[in-house]
């Protein structure tokens, strides 16, 4: 559950910033690769192909992004100390708490300036289109020192 919200609350902050629905997906892509990455790791790890005691997924298995995937393949490997679930969890909740507190501020950017919302090509007027052609000329083909 505690997962579920960290992402829930990532994924409403950062789509607040969009002003079209068309544009959601470009923002948000960062935070699916992250989730993918932790899913990757887990199911990697939990077929072997990755040792589960490696450094590298004890590590993960602490970061608040990829722990909601990673700690619960550990725990369900029996390859954890009785503190490590503890500690996930309570790395979890307080990320959690970092997180509505930056969706809050990105809520409130995104409302209050709505100029300052993310922007693409897609959505600029018209004139804003300019190709800029830069003409290549003899002194700024300059070679060696």
């Amino acid at each position: 559950m505690l997962g579920f919200g960290l992402y829930a609350t990532l994924y409403a902050g950062v789509a607040s910033l969009v002003s079209r629905q068309e544009d959601v997906n470009q923002t948000i892509g960062p935070l699916t690769i992250v989730a993918a990455l932790g899913y990757f790791v887990a199911t990697y790890s939990s077929s072997g192909i990755i040792p589960i005691d490696s450094p590298l997924v004890v590590v993960l298995s602490y970061v608040p992004f990829l722990n909601p995937y990673i700690m619960l393949t550990r725990l369900a490997l029996g390859q954890v100390a009785p503190w490590e679930p503890v500690l996930a969890v309570v790395l979890l909740a307080l990320s959690v708490g970092g997180a509505l507190w930056v969706a809050g501020r990105l809520y409130a950017a995104g409302q209050s300036c709505p100029q300052a919302r993310a922007t693409t090509s897609a959505n600029r007027p018209r004139s804003q289109h300019v190709a800029v052609v830069m003409p290549i000329r003899p002194q700024h083909l300059v070679l060696g020192s």
